[in-house]
């Protein structure tokens, strides 16, 4: 019991690096895309286009071994969060929408 514990530890403590890795990467791209822009350069639009689909299946994987290693309790939360998060957003966006039609 004690070993598949400490194995389940180990791989959510992994899932838990590879996400706070991704956002720190995307933190970092954020603030180069930033300075870029301020500086007045430009990347080729497919340069561009390469990295962003790249990265997004990076950052698909990613969350896809953080969710199979989290556990159940998590997980719930998470969809809780999820769903009441979209429901707030859309109550939000859909005056918006009415607004601008």
């Amino acid at each position: 019991m004690h070993e598949q514990s400490s194995s389940q530890a180990k791989r959510q403590a992994l899932a838990q690096r590879l996400v706070v890795g991704a956002g720190l990467f995307g933190a970092s791209v954020g603030a180069g895309g930033a300075l870029l822009a301020k500086t007045g350069l430009s990347l080729p639009p497919g340069l561009v286009f390469a990295a962003s689909l790249v990265g997004m299946v990076v950052f698909f994987w990613v969350c896809v071994v953080y969710w199979r290693n989290i556990d159940e309790a998590a997980r719930e939360a998470h969809k809780f969060a999820w769903f009441w998060g979209g429901t707030g957003g859309l109550i939000v966006l859909m005056p918006v929408g009415a607004l601008v039609t």
